[in-house]
């Protein structure tokens, strides 16, 4: 005995104007329920840690603010997202879901998760050898090129961009010293 809706018609069969009828997907919304739930409170724990480790580096200093006056607030920041995330979770309806359906993440989706932890990934080993610049370079290019399906000369002119201008705005902008490569050829070709 199958199910019916309010048309009379099977929940499994076409919907209204004859359209397949859009099945949900399972335990989908339950799981990501439970995984901003858990994100938040982990979120939260993060915030509660950096917050007490940035007050005992002291917030004030002769001079004016300390070492940990903006790590505190950060953590007060991120403390505050986390607790409305969760807030936010609870507060949603959950969406009926039909048992037996099972979650599945589409091959799209786990493709964009694997590349840019991937990028992640090669941005911490490689940024010590290539620098700061042809690292990010590398990873633009590849990023752009395989997730965005762009061509190779737009993908190379969003990476030169990206790279150039990231390096420009951190060191000369905001001051910030970036790893320099450690290959010679590499470290001849640095624009700083």
């Amino acid at each position: 005995m199958t199910s019916k809706n309010r048309t009379g018609r099977g929940l499994h069969g076409r919907g209204a104007r004859g359209k397949p009828a859009m099945v949900c997907s399972g335990q989908g919304p339950v799981l990501m329920r439970r995984e901003q739930l858990a994100s938040s409170a982990i979120l939260l724990l993060l915030a509660v840690w950096i917050g007490v480790s940035a007050a005992s580096m002291g917030l004030q200093s002769e001079l004016g603010p300390g070492p940990g006056f903006f790590p505190f607030w950060l953590s007060v920041l991120l403390g505050g997202f986390s607790v409305a995330l969760a807030v936010t979770t609870l507060r949603e309806p959950v969406p009926a879901v039909r048992p037996g359906s099972p979650f599945r993440m589409s091959v799209w989706s786990l493709r964009r998760v694997l590349w840019v932890t991937g990028a992640v990934l090669f941005f911490l080993i490689a940024s010590r050898w290539l620098g700061y610049t042809a690292t990010v370079f590398v990873i633009l290019l590849v990023l752009v090129k395989s997730l965005g399906n762009r061509s190779i000369a737009v993908a190379g002119l969003v990476a030169l961009c990206g790279s150039v201008g990231s390096d420009v705005l951190f060191t000369k902008v905001m001051e910030v010293s970036l790893p320099v490569s450690r290959l010679d050829f590499l470290a001849r070709l640095s624009l700083f």
